[in-house]
């Protein structure tokens, strides 16, 4: 099941292939966790990547249907390599998900939705909370931007401008981090 869910919705076509249903117990073992933290939270990207895109997955995640192809063309709006750009997207356990920022470092977060904004506001002191926009804080030594959900857009096209200029502020401190 594992299998077929990592093939199938994440697109990993190598993990496991060499070995068979039946192999060792450890193997199911760590399986199961997999499938635990998959529940919880997906993480696609390097861990050395050096901008972090946050959102919470609601009704639709950024992998799947019309938002794939519109999360794809804000990533590639960037320009830059694959590996220096990772996503993370939840569904609960938000201590989990503080502890994988912690270990990933970025030096950019960009907070996509209120409740990336309010998980990021709870760990900044309230002076450096910043609104949606052209204002930037930071979070673990991480520039933070903060910004809309590209689910938003599917629904108000007028929206792609703000992500727009948020992106390009992205732009700009990739050029000076």
């Amino acid at each position: 099941m594992l299998r077929t869910y990592l093939q199938d919705v994440l697109g990993i076509k190598s993990f496991l292939s060499a070995m068979s249903d039946s192999e060792s117990p450890q193997l199911l073992e760590r399986e199961a966790e997999t499938r635990e933290q998959l529940s919880t939270y997906r993480f696609v990207g390097q861990s050395s990547a050096r901008i972090l895109f946050l959102r919470e997955a609601t009704d639709v995640s950024v992998f799947e249907g019309d938002l794939e192809g519109l999360y794809k063309k804000i990533l590639q709006s960037l320009n830059r390599p694959p590996h220096e750009l990772a996503t993370l997207e939840w569904t609960s356990d938000l201590e989990a998900v503080l502890t994988h920022i912690e270990s990933l470092q970025p030096q950019i977060l960009f907070a996509l939705g209120p409740a990336a904004i309010r998980f990021v506001d709870q760990f900044m002191s309230p002076a450096a909370n910043a609104t949606v926009g052209a204002s930037t804080s930071h979070f673990k030594n991480a520039i933070v931007i903060k910004s809309i959900d590209p689910a938003d857009i599917k629904q108000n096209e007028d929206l792609k401008r703000v992500l727009w200029n948020d992106l390009k502020i992205v732009m700009k401190h990739l050029d000076v981090v």
